[in-house]
């Protein structure tokens, strides 16, 4: 996948070592970017197979390998493989990338050897890119479809069910430190409200400015088209 970079090497590494408060914002608003870009890559009207969710379900099945173990991630990525042929070839290459021929060349009666692994590694990369384009896309449309400026105030704490990942490990002096994921660090301090969903396209967009009512020109042209239909009919109705 395509992805616009905003910034060289030089400013990264300096931004790295003396981020100001522009910086530190301006890599949010690059990660949204990407997280945007992600979500749009497939249309909304779309479904996405909820891997963990598939594999639990089949597990009555004793066949079906332990989650967690080697043997499920290559299952999974087997249920993934003629799944994804249904989706756009963009969509299909971003997620799989080299994975397919790694699969082909998996030994399955040897995954524990060393050899195995550089094949797991491209497997679980694949299971990975998918598992965050569902996340990710679901989130974004949480946000966009919960937190709006004509929302009544108390239905803005939202407590549905966006899952947010954490890390737990031990820092300095013994002492525990949590870390959220990537997703959760980004849109952390940005205005909701700007998080929106195209009316026409439903397309996920950053709206800038917050006036900003639809993804393009194409679609703030159509929606206003509809606007000025639906008032025509309205008035009509009143006559």
């Amino acid at each position: 996948m395509s992805r616009k970079e905003l910034h060289t090497p030089e400013d990264r590494y300096r931004m790295y070592l003396h981020p100001t408060k522009d910086d530190l914002k301006s890599l949010k608003m690059e990660r949204l970017e990407r997280y945007i870009e992600l979500a749009n890559m497939l249309p909304s009207e779309r479904v996405a197979l909820d891997l963990d969710e598939f594999l639990r379900e089949e597990a009555k099945d004793s066949a079906v390998p332990k989650e967690g173990t080697i043997e499920s991630w290559v299952y999974k990525f087997k249920i993934l493989l003629p799944y994804l042929d249904r989706f756009p070839s963009d969509f299909r290459d971003y997620v799989l990338g080299d994975a397919v021929e790694d699969y082909r060349k998996l030994d399955v009666t040897k995954l524990e050897d060393e050899s195995s692994r550089p094949h797991l590694v491209a497997i679980l990369g694949a299971l990975d890119r998918y598992r965050e384009f569902r996340q990710v896309r679901e989130k974004l449309r949480l946000i966009a479809r919960h937190f709006k400026k004509d929302t009544p105030q108390w239905s803005k704490f939202f407590h549905g069910s966006i899952g947010i990942s954490t890390t737990l490990r031990m820092g300095h002096g013994g002492k525990l430190e949590i870390h959220l994921d990537h997703f959760v660090e980004t849109v952390q301090g940005l205005e909701a409200e700007r998080i929106r969903e195209c009316p026409v396209c439903q397309r996920i967009f950053w709206a800038h400015p917050i006036s900003k009512m639809s993804c393009s020109t194409r679609c703030r042209n159509l929606f206003n088209v509809r606007k000025h239909r639906a008032l025509m009919k309205k008035n009509k109705a009143h006559k």
